[in-house]
């Protein structure tokens, strides 16, 4: 009851010597804080332990014993926290408590006789120290690491500002500005040929490139042309022939205009580097109006295949939060909505605990920071292209807080609308496990994009999405304004809403029962309610939501090297993993797999042209690239590619003394690998050589 409930508060803030007093006192299961990890000893390593933890003397409350190897190493199995100085081991006063309660260590008791009258090492312990205890332990489970975390840019290859063909004119870098210089020696300055869409301006009768007319301000109109006895139409059959007509066509542009034009209009200097597509990849080759890509560069943005600006970022579960957690202020988040904490007191400071709603974010600061010059972007595009008035006018991050996003998990097609709360130095984006869900995602640990509500409703257009299968997965088709959490997967349901857990579910957790307990409320259970939304409780506080390294080693370190070097010294700092075998299975998994793979591409590998990037078999009979001319055709598959793991995998098997059938596998394929690359054309020999 109330006394029960009051030493328990106590007993927490005490420790443990309290601990031992509340489990005398209420006949109940000693804190996990007195124990140690008993059930990981054998019988006869707890006697063991036991006498040599006699041996040692107290002084000031501390039990100094003498330093041996052998103890060390039962001390770390169980977890025992103690201090090395010399040829001495200190335990602190805590742990000497607990160690002579549990063991019974001044009792003279014959630990010896107990544990062989015992059926297990925990039972051995009650019987020792006359405490119910349970196991500290309980079952361990191996896991794998993740994915690494990620928060960074989505990155499209050539990485363009903006949807608009420049062929090969570009090079390389598919630079726009390239293009308007280097066009071929036939053509005039700046002009090049493209497929691109059909439009007819009704007041100049001039083909144009998109929709709208800036010569004459006009809206165009898409037409068509008869691949058979080319006549144009309005209509998507020849009138003539009877054919099906296009909506495009290759044909020749003044790309050097078209900027010069564009710059003008907006009022700004054309940026050092603008980098277009070099083609079209949409059905009716629709191009972006190429003021967006001037302003995109301008901001320093880069786009998806669909027009929008993509930000990545790994998922992370949150469902409560303290204003100081996220960096807000306590009259911004009460002017977002947070007007009462999670116990129902008016909010008035920082420290207060809060329950997130469905669709708040709390990104990382890098994408904060983004999330602004995607504003600024957004302003100027509005401003300077469309002609009315900026929305954003935002300068820092701080200035983010209540902007809409949109989240859209890869390959679906319905994105969320998300409102930024906070920032984190985690390289995640913190949601709650409704808005996860509504992405169709698992709850944490994939990878989804972010990008900015009104970056989406002003650029993203169905027009510019491939016409083939999978073109239209992972882009934002429709997206929710309102989450309803009937619509999520039952995963989410069965998420428990509790404040506690009842005795009953630790009472059946120590057998191996189905995850079956009455009383625990579940999300199930308010479906349909006005408490679906809200009312979600916690067990345990944090001191930081998001404590803990912001990135991880794998992230950290750069060559592959470096990363397995790091995962064999750490593998074979933890009892728990039998190293050698860890090691095995990564060289058995990835690194062999790998080095057979490359030698076997570099057998069949094609040759590269370096100014079209077309690929060939073999090379043409007069080395020259039959795309583009170019005369520099490379292989695309070097011997570094595939010699690149054969040393690292060599070390790694003799430093940790892997198997020789595995040391035999990796001299096999090296010697393979050799006979590719080493000549073998009989060599003049030295007469010197000889002697």
């Amino acid at each position: 009851g109330g006394e029960l409930a009051k030493d328990l508060k106590k007993h927490w803030a005490v420790g443990i010597e309290r601990a031992f007093e509340i489990s005398e006192k209420h006949s109940m299961p000693l804190h996990p804080s007195a124990l140690f990890y008993y059930t990981l000893l054998e019988k006869r390593e707890l006697v063991e332990l036991a006498e040599l933890l006699r041996k040692g003397k107290k002084s000031e409350g501390r039990l100094v014993c003498e330093k041996d190897e052998r103890f060390k190493s039962l001390l770390e199995k169980i977890g025992v926290p103690h201090s090395v100085k010399g040829e001495e081991i200190t335990f602190g006063k805590g742990e000497t408590l607990a160690l002579e309660k549990t063991l019974a260590l001044g009792s003279g008791i014959d630990v010896s006789s107990v544990a062989e009258k015992c059926e297990t090492t925990l039972k051995a312990i009650e019987k020792l120290s006359g405490f119910i205890v349970r196991d500290l332990a309980g079952t361990w489970i191996g896991t794998r690491m993740g994915r690494p975390e990620a928060s960074k840019p989505r990155k499209m290859i050539g990485n363009p500002h903006v949807l608009f063909p420049i062929g090969l004119c570009g090079g390389n870098t598919r630079s726009i500005n390239k293009a308007m210089e280097n066009s071929s020696p036939e053509k005039a300055h700046g002009k090049i040929d493209v497929e691109l869409s059909l439009y007819k301006c009704p007041q100049c009768k001039e083909t144009k490139e998109g929709p709208y007319c800036s010569k004459c301000g006009e809206k165009t109109v898409p037409y068509f042309i008869c691949p058979s006895c080319n006549s144009e139409s309005l209509e998507k059959k020849c009138k003539n022939c009877g054919k099906e007509c296009v909506s495009f066509n290759k044909r020749e542009i003044d790309l050097d205009k078209i900027m010069q034009d564009a710059s003008q209009r907006l009022g700004i200097k054309i940026p050092d580097l603008v980098k277009g597509v070099k083609g079209i990849i949409n059905d009716g080759k629709i191009a972006e109006p190429i003021e967006k890509g001037l302003l995109r560069a301008k901001h320093g943005l880069n786009i998806f295949r669909d027009a929008t600006i993509r930000y990545e970022a790994i998922n992370a579960p949150l469902t409560h939060f303290k204003p100081s957690e996220i960096g807000v202020s306590v009259e911004k988040i009460k002017e977002l909505g947070y007007v009462n904490d999670v116990y129902g007191k008016p909010l008035e400071n920082e420290e207060q605990m809060l329950e997130i709603f469905p669709q708040d974010i709390v990104i990382n600061e890098g994408a904060g920071d983004f999330f602004v010059k995607v504003t600024q972007f957004s302003d100027d595009l509005l401003e300077k292209f469309y002609e009315i008035k900026p929305h954003f006018k935002l300068k820092n991050r701080q200035e983010l807080i209540g902007e809409l996003l949109l989240g859209l998990a890869p390959h679906t097609s319905a994105a969320i609308v998300a409102r930024v709360i906070g920032f984190t130095k985690a390289r995640a984006c913190y949601g709650h496990p409704y808005f996860h869900q509504t992405k169709r995602r698992n709850i944490d640990g994939d990878q989804d994009s972010l990008m900015l509500l009104m970056d989406g409703l002003l650029n993203f257009s169905h027009d510019y999405l491939s016409g083939s299968r999978g073109g239209r997965m992972d882009a934002p088709l429709v997206f929710t304004i309102a989450l309803d959490p009937n619509e999520i997967d039952e995963e989410c349901h069965n998420m428990e809403r509790c404040w506690e857990y009842p005795l009953r579910l630790y009472e059946l957790a120590q057998k191996i029962v189905p995850p079956e307990v009455e009383g625990i409320e579940l999300v199930l259970n308010k479906l349909g309610t006005k408490e679906q939304y809200s009312g979600f409780g916690f067990t345990h506080e944090t001191t930081v939501f998001d404590a803990g390294p912001k990135m991880s080693k794998y992230v950290e370190l750069n060559s592959m090297e470096e990363k397995i070097k790091a995962q064999a010294k750490l593998q074979n700092m933890i009892a728990a993993v039998d190293g050698k075998d860890a090691l095995e299975r990564v060289m058995v998994t990835h690194f062999m797999p790998d080095i057979i793979g490359n030698a076997r591409a570099f057998s069949r590998q094609t040759f590269r042209c370096t100014k079209c990037n077309e690929k060939f078999r073999r090379l043409p009979l007069d080395g020259k690239c039959t795309k583009c001319g170019g005369n520099n055709l490379i292989l695309t598959v070097a011997e570094g590619s595939v010699r690149k793991y054969i040393s690292i995998a060599k070390e790694i098997a003799t430093t940790y003394h892997l198997s020789d059938y595995l040391k035999q596998r990796l001299d096999l394929i090296e010697k393979e690998i050799d006979s590719i690359f080493k000549n073998d054309k009989v060599e003049q020999k030295n007469l010197f050589e000889y002697v």
